[in-house]
């Protein structure tokens, strides 16, 4: 997992790829738990959002799929300190549920 922890980072996110392994995804940390709006810039292929707060998942959009210009405003439902964005079809592959517990280490490197 890549994580996305500062402004330059997370405005980049995972724009101008070609694609996304189908383990793999990119953890955006946000230092406050807020209502986060997210949007696909440059994007070249269609991610599941997941919608963190604490360690809890708390929602998550499925296929979210590139615009051009991008239009959609994908919104979290409450607020939240972190977003996962993977893989389309992560969250139904893996059962992902709201409620379900986040376990990660970060470490302070």
């Amino acid at each position: 997992m890549e994580i996305a922890d500062d402004d330059a980072q997370r405005i980049r996110g995972l724009s101008g790829r070609a694609g996304l392994g189908s383990q793999r995804g990119m953890l955006f940390l946000h230092e406050d738990s807020v209502v986060q709006s997210y949007w696909m810039k440059d994007m070249a292929f269609p991610i599941d959002i997941i919608w963190i707060d604490g360690g809890e998942i708390v929602g998550f959009v499925e296929a979210a799929v590139p615009e051009e210009p991008p239009l959609t405003i994908y919104t979290s439902p409450s607020p939240v300190d972190k977003v996962l964005e993977v893989s389309s079809g992560f969250v139904a592959q893996n059962k992902v549920k709201i409620g379900d517990i986040l376990d990660i280490e970060l470490s302070d490197e």
